[in-house]
Protein backbone atom coordinates (compact mmCIF):
# COMPACT_ATOMS: atom_id res chain seq x y z
CA UNK A 1 0.00 0.00 0.00
CA UNK A 2 2.87 2.38 0.77
CA UNK A 3 4.41 1.95 -2.68
CA UNK A 4 1.05 2.55 -4.38
CA UNK A 5 0.57 5.72 -2.36
CA UNK A 6 3.99 6.95 -3.46
CA UNK A 7 3.27 6.13 -7.11
CA UNK A 8 -0.07 7.99 -6.98
CA UNK A 9 1.66 10.99 -5.41
CA UNK A 10 4.33 11.02 -8.14
CA UNK A 11 1.72 10.82 -10.92
CA UNK A 12 -0.40 13.51 -9.28
CA UNK A 13 2.57 15.84 -9.05
CA UNK A 14 3.69 15.08 -12.60
CA UNK A 15 0.22 15.59 -14.06
CA UNK A 16 -0.49 18.54 -11.76
CA UNK A 17 -3.71 16.88 -10.62
CA UNK A 18 -5.13 16.07 -7.23
CA UNK A 19 -4.33 12.59 -6.01
CA UNK A 20 -8.04 11.70 -5.90
CA UNK A 21 -8.40 12.53 -9.59
CA UNK A 22 -5.45 10.32 -10.48
CA UNK A 23 -6.91 7.48 -8.40
CA UNK A 24 -10.30 7.83 -10.16
CA UNK A 25 -8.61 7.77 -13.56
CA UNK A 26 -6.72 4.58 -12.62
CA UNK A 27 -9.93 2.93 -11.43
CA UNK A 28 -11.76 3.97 -14.61
CA UNK A 29 -8.98 2.57 -16.82
CA UNK A 30 -9.19 -0.73 -14.94
CA UNK A 31 -12.99 -0.77 -15.26
CA UNK A 32 -12.82 -0.08 -18.99
CA UNK A 33 -10.32 -2.91 -19.43
CA UNK A 34 -12.59 -5.27 -17.49
CA UNK A 35 -15.66 -4.26 -19.51
CA UNK A 36 -13.68 -4.78 -22.69
CA UNK A 37 -12.85 -8.33 -21.67
CA UNK A 38 -16.48 -9.11 -20.79
CA UNK A 39 -17.73 -7.81 -24.14
CA UNK A 40 -15.12 -9.75 -26.12
CA UNK A 41 -15.99 -12.95 -24.24
CA UNK A 42 -19.65 -12.29 -24.99
CA UNK A 43 -18.85 -11.84 -28.67
CA UNK A 44 -17.00 -15.16 -28.77
CA UNK A 45 -20.09 -16.86 -27.34
CA UNK A 46 -22.39 -15.13 -29.84
CA UNK A 47 -24.00 -12.68 -27.39
CA UNK A 48 -22.64 -9.59 -29.16
CA UNK A 49 -22.36 -9.44 -32.94
CA UNK A 50 -19.45 -6.97 -33.13
CA UNK A 51 -16.77 -5.92 -30.67
CA UNK A 52 -13.54 -3.95 -31.06
CA UNK A 53 -11.10 -4.00 -28.17
CA UNK A 54 -9.54 -0.93 -26.58
CA UNK A 55 -6.37 -2.77 -25.69
CA UNK A 56 -3.66 -0.19 -25.12
CA UNK A 57 -5.99 2.77 -25.70
CA UNK A 58 -7.63 3.00 -22.28
CA UNK A 59 -5.40 5.83 -21.14
CA UNK A 60 -6.23 8.03 -24.11
CA UNK A 61 -9.95 7.64 -23.46
CA UNK A 62 -9.71 8.43 -19.76
CA UNK A 63 -7.26 11.29 -20.26
CA UNK A 64 -9.50 12.93 -22.86
CA UNK A 65 -12.58 12.48 -20.67
CA UNK A 66 -10.77 13.88 -17.63
CA UNK A 67 -9.73 16.96 -19.60
CA UNK A 68 -13.39 17.63 -20.49
CA UNK A 69 -14.62 17.34 -16.90
CA UNK A 70 -15.24 20.87 -15.54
Amino acid sequence: EGDLQEIRSIFAAFLQLEEGVVLKMCRDVTLLNTMDGVLCDSQRRGGVSFCMTNCGEEGTHMGSAAALDP
